[in-house]
């Protein structure tokens, strides 16, 4: 009945379904049967196409993890120098927000003294077209400073033109050598706030004092006269010919510098031990001294130490 009811159509009836033709003429549970077999065939090719689309997405996803959350800083640059990609891990380091950070440039985020080495290292990429690596200073947000091991290289990209990808990893040994200066530097910085300075015009007498050599002997600046006499009459008695007998081997060029250690009574009356080192820096066309300058350090601590150290060797004896 439904062939008839089909072949009555003024159109071919393979062009309602292929499985149905001018010479088919079955029982209609039979064609329902063969209905339900194509259905369950394009089922099948619809299941497959599901899962050839998830097995072709798994490997995006697994990079999508493996650079979000990677412990090594992942960066895209362009040829100008902007990020263009950036992983959360570089954006930590960097001390920023990675939704704010693109597209900012790079070097803004490299010390001053690194900036040119770090162009030249990547003009040496682009170049080159080769992998490569180097150590940097590079600078967070807030300004903290820290060393970084940075591998690059220089990938093409379609119509931008070659990229760069960057790894970061913080350089441990970098990070080391960077602590050991800046520790090294505040030990010279606190040293030399503990140190007195002078400049003594040898011709006038007159003597530029600091703040800290005055303060050593408990007086501010302002309460002592700029004159080499204000130095030498604080001297204790006792311990000047030694200073002056070093003193005037240097001035007249026997020595490489002057040194003495020697005491000074101070404004309250107490005596204080100072090491003084300084060097003549001008003098005439005869040899004579006409500047010098030098420091002045309280080690008293330490000849204290040392006389203790003296007296219990000789009680052993």
């Amino acid at each position: 009945m439904i062939n008839e009811v089909i072949k009555q159509n003024s159109l071919p009836v393979e062009r309602y379904h292929p499985l149905i033709t001018e010479a088919d003429d079955l029982p209609i549970v039979e064609w329902l049967h063969k209905l339900r077999l194509h259905q369950i065939e394009l089922d099948k090719k619809n299941n497959e196409l599901r899962y050839a689309h998830v097995v072709q997405d798994e490997p995006r996803d697994c990079y999508v993890g493996l650079y979000d959350f990677a412990p090594v800083g992942y960066l895209t640059l362009t040829r100008e120098g902007k990020i263009a990609e950036i992983n959360p891990t570089a954006a930590r380091l960097l001390g920023v927000d990675r939704r704010k950070l693109l597209p900012d440039h790079f070097s803004a985020f490299v010390t001053p003294k690194d900036i040119e080495c770090c162009q030249l290292f990547f003009s040496g990429i682009k170049k080159h077209n080769q992998k490569n690596n180097t150590e940097m200073t590079l600078k967070r947000s807030d300004g903290a400073v820290f060393p970084v091991q940075m591998e690059c290289l220089s990938v093409p990209s379609a119509g931008k033109g070659s990229m760069l990808r960057i790894t970061l990893t913080e350089s441990k040994q970098a990070k080391r050598v960077l602590h050991e200066d800046q520790t090294h530097t505040l030990d010279i910085e606190q040293a030399s706030a503990e140190m007195g300075s002078w400049d003594w015009d040898i011709t006038t007498g007159r003597v530029i004092f600091n703040e800290r050599w005055a303060k050593i002997r408990g007086y501010r600046l302002g309460d002592i006269e700029s004159h080499i006499d204000t130095w030498e009459n604080s001297i204790y008695p006792n311990d000047f010919p030694a200073y002056d007998a070093a003193l005037t081997a240097h001035l007249e060029n026997s020595t490489p510098f002057f040194q003495a250690e020697y005491r000074v009574r101070t404004r309250s009356g107490s005596l204080i031990w100072l090491l003084n080192r300084g060097t003549v820096i001008q003098r005439d066309a005869e040899g004579n001294p006409l500047h010098m300058a030098g420091i002045e350090v309280d080690i008293t601590e330490r000849r204290n130490s040392d006389k203790i150290k003296t007296l219990k060797i000789k009680k052993l004896h």
